[in-house]
């Protein structure tokens, strides 16, 4: 049977797909682990197996994420064992001490629960089986003894209707995503916002990563990694800064109060300095006439390199037209260790009034879009 999955090679991955494709070419498969919020538990599931061994892939709810991604190593280890499960099977292996009972996901609930593997089948029919773990006293969440946790922890994707599976609607609805990143994109918070602090900062960094965290400073607390889909499930009011440009912030003094959208980045913008700088790696990719240096270089300029940056004279968001953009040359005066970013000096003369030689200005290695080193090496690639 061919089944058609995602590649390495394809075009306009993001980060986060990357490491999902990156991690089944290592391992075989992926775990994605999402935290709850509110009514709704924690859950994990697999991307691959289905690919890899022709047998269903696993969503678990209801416990801790490690040990839910555990969960899922053991039942890809028995697949690998040759080992074959379908809906209703009991599975002892996979909590130690414990029997677990697989039933059959009901196909409407794959995609807003399993949204990276939908993504990786390229959104094809795929089998998925829910592991289901009992209480203490061996009662599963169908059964009429058991717990209340148990029952509130395991929704029953077994079922047809939304009522009747446990879960929030919001979930399972398919409604519009707004964001042009992807559902699954890794994003940047930290404990206090994953324990209800409201969130009243959020960073689209200039590289593209989006942070979001509450009245703490950033600085001091210590990191966790989330998908963009949980934070917007957290705070349905993250979805209007959809389209907030990459170096921007927006804060608000708390969840009653208005975003404010703010510049935070020191690069050159329209409205203070008449022209902006064109993000020259985002460009090539509908320009054959560009084509950047390569990562690695662009980031490793030093003091007295020359770098070509694009010009533009124009509102940010204003239809492009002809004569906007100046392309020239910057020497290169200081480098930003801390941050990456550079600080040059203009060593054309602007046809553009908005802009003299000598200015200074500082830039991103994203608008460098070709590069002579200080001894006059040409650097292409």
């Amino acid at each position: 049977m061919s089944i058609s999955t995602r590649k390495l090679n394809d075009k306009d991955l993001n980060r986060f797909e990357r490491g999902v494709l990156k991690n089944i070419q290592k391992h075989g498969w992926h775990a994605n682990g999402i935290p709850g919020e509110g009514t709704t538990p924690n859950w994990a599931y697999s991307v691959g197996l289905f690919a890899k061994y022709g047998q269903p892939e696993l969503i678990v709810f209801g416990l801790e994420i490690e040990t839910m991604h555990e969960m899922i190593a053991r039942y890809a280890d028995l697949l690998q064992a040759l080992k074959e499960y379908g809906d209703g099977v009991k599975i002892d292996s996979i909590i130690p001490g414990q029997s677990c009972v697989l039933r059959k996901v009901h196909l409407p609930w794959r995609e807003p629960l399993l949204r990276s593997t939908s993504w990786y089948y390229h959104y094809e029919e795929y089998p998925v089986l829910q592991c289901f773990w009992p209480d203490r006293y061996g009662y599963f969440p169908w059964e009429d003894h058991c717990s209340k946790r148990s029952r509130k922890a395991q929704p029953l994707l077994y079922q047809r209707s939304v009522e009747k599976t446990g879960l929030p609607k919001s979930l399972l609805v398919d409604e519009p995503w707004r964001f042009a990143d992807s559902p699954d994109t890794m994003c940047f918070t930290s404990n206090y916002v994953l324990k209800g602090s409201p969130i009243t900062r959020v960073y689209h960094d200039y590289d593209g990563d989006w942070q979001f965290h509450g009245d703490q400073d950033a600085d001091r607390v210590k990191p966790q990694i989330v998908c963009l889909s949980c934070i917007v499930e957290m705070d349905s009011s993250i979805e209007e800064l959809q389209d907030l440009p990459y170096g921007w912030m927006a804060e608000r003094k708390s969840p009653k109060h208005k975003w404010k959208r703010i510049k935070h980045h020191p690069f050159p913008s329209f409205d203070e300095d008449g022209y902006y700088l064109e993000d020259a790696v985002l460009l090539s990719e509908h320009r054959d006439d560009l084509k950047p240096p390569s990562e690695r270089r662009r980031e490793n300029c030093k003091e007295g390199d020359s770098v070509k940056l694009l010009f533009r004279f124009a509102a940010e968001d204003a239809p492009r037209e002809d004569n906007q953009t100046e392309r020239m040359w910057v020497t290169i005066t200081n480098v930003d260790d801390d941050y990456g970013y550079y600080t040059g000096v203009i060593d054309n003369e602007p046809i553009h009034s908005a802009a003299a030689y000598g200015d200074e200005i500082q830039f991103h290695p994203l608008h460098i879009a070709e590069i002579i080193k200080k001894r006059g090496r040409w650097s292409w690639s």
